[in-house]
């Protein structure tokens, strides 16, 4: 699902909802680094740039509980299906 390294925000929202990843300042660094370290042999290169542009956009700034009112646009109903579906592998 993955083919732009901006979805890994989808990522980032759902490890922030179920609280391995905090919303603190610098959650965006702390992000990209846990991102990196358990996918070093894959060698994502995400950096905290690929993150910031998007995150400033509505509603991609808000907590990922806020993103279902807003699934309006193909492009937010994607991001929505990458952290719905990587939720669900936690509860399978």
């Amino acid at each position: 699902l993955i083919y732009c390294k901006s979805h890994w925000l989808a990522i980032m929202r759902a490890l922030q909802f179920l609280g391995v990843v905090s919303t603190n300042y610098g959650c965006r660094q702390e992000f990209v680094d846990y991102v990196n370290r358990l996918l070093c042999d894959i060698k994502p290169c995400l950096e905290t740039k690929h993150l910031k542009n998007i995150e400033s956009e509505s509603p991609f700034n808000r907590p990922l509980v806020d993103w279902y009112l807003y699934i309006k646009t193909p492009r937010m109903k994607y991001y929505w299906k990458i952290a719905i579906m990587f939720l669900s592998t936690f509860y399978e």
